[in-house]
């Protein structure tokens, strides 16, 4: 039985010209208050910039017991895992692993490549503006689960 993933990638910021700002926080609460409906366990994966946008949003994630770690971006370095996991001590959660390009870095428990075929990779800035968005993902989930996989996160295999 293969693996499903629902990996939530948190990137938007309102300082550099991003226009998701405004649509990422929103969109990621629909996204929860579905996968509370449906019954989803997520993976989000937060930027530090995003998380530094975004402040409350770990706090919601985590509450509806979703997993959260660090999406390292194209300007982030994996070898910086370490700074990057006190930064999230600072809003008081722990990672331990990221998505980014190459190795797993020391200090790291994963490390998920940012095309993993086990994954659904979910942009709120991107998607859901509509209902029928959200529900294209849901259909797509039912059937992925229908066909025999099984939903878990990274921190869960």
């Amino acid at each position: 039985m293969s693996r499903l993933v629902l990996r939530v990638d948190l990137d938007a910021t309102p300082w550099n010209g991003d226009s998701g700002i405004y649509a990422e926080p929103a969109m990621t609460v629909r996204l929860l208050v579905r996968a509370r409906e449906e019954g989803w366990i997520m993976h989000f994966f937060a930027s530090l910039r995003s998380l530094r946008a975004s402040p409350s949003l770990p706090e919601a994630i985590l509450n509806d017991g979703h997993d959260l770690d660090w999406l390292c971006t194209k300007t982030e370095v994996a070898a910086d895992f370490p700074a990057a996991a006190e930064e999230f001590r600072e809003f008081g959660h722990e990672v331990v692993g990221l998505v980014g390009e190459g190795v797993c870095p020391e200090g790291a428990a994963f490390s998920a490549a940012p095309d993993d075929p086990e994954a659904i990779a979910i942009r709120p800035n991107e998607l859901f503006k509509t209902d029928p968005e959200l529900d294209a993902l849901a259909a797509r989930v039912s059937a992925e689960l229908a066909a025999g996989r099984k939903m878990t996160t990274y921190r869960r295999v």
